[in-house]
């Protein structure tokens, strides 16, 4: 999604609760995550664009919503932001904390909200995310982006280790 300043999470960092590639996500046609969900599939990641094409048959074009969750294991740490780009309503859990929350339905065009994050390669952290659709073209992803600290860090790193090997 342009202007929002995330890279789509890869789907390589992705584990449904059962162990497989991807995320669970739970579609409801009735938008408020209720009841039983209308179809339960594996997403690969959170990189739609529903303006151009329906989520499923079976939903509603508006007003449907969807719970993903899975373990979010990056391949590289990763300290800078975890964030969802959406017009929609979101919420989203890290480690079961809310670190994001703009249920209040939709905020103009695409935008990102993010939080915070601090992640080490290969440790798992659970991820769950609300998403609800609240009418016109809907473009969702979740993301990622790295901090310049971060970046710099990993710089260090790099040089400190290169250094070992003329000393």
């Amino acid at each position: 999604i342009d202007g929002v300043g995330l890279a789509p999470v890869p789907a390589r960092w992705l584990r449904t609760p059962a162990g497989l590639p991807g995320l669970r996500g739970r579609y409801f046609a009735d938008g408020e995550l209720g009841g039983t969900a209308t179809l339960e599939r594996i997403d690969a990641a959170i990189d739609f664009n529903w303006a151009i094409a329906l989520a499923a048959p079976g939903l509603p074009a508006d007003g449907f919503a969807v719970r993903w969750d899975a373990a979010l294991v990056p391949d590289a740490d990763l300290v800078g932001d975890i964030g969802f780009a959406t017009s929609d309503a979101v919420r989203v859990w890290l480690a079961d904390r809310l670190v994001i929350d703009r249920w209040d339905g939709q905020h103009g065009g695409p935008a990102s909200a993010t939080a915070p994050v601090r992640l080490r390669q290969g440790e798992a952290q659970s991820v769950r995310i609300e998403w609800r659709k609240c009418g016109g073209g809907s473009v969702v992803m979740l993301g990622h982006a790295a901090r310049a600290d971060g970046i710099q860090a990993a710089v260090e790193r790099t040089f400190t280790s290169l250094m070992g090997l003329f000393l």
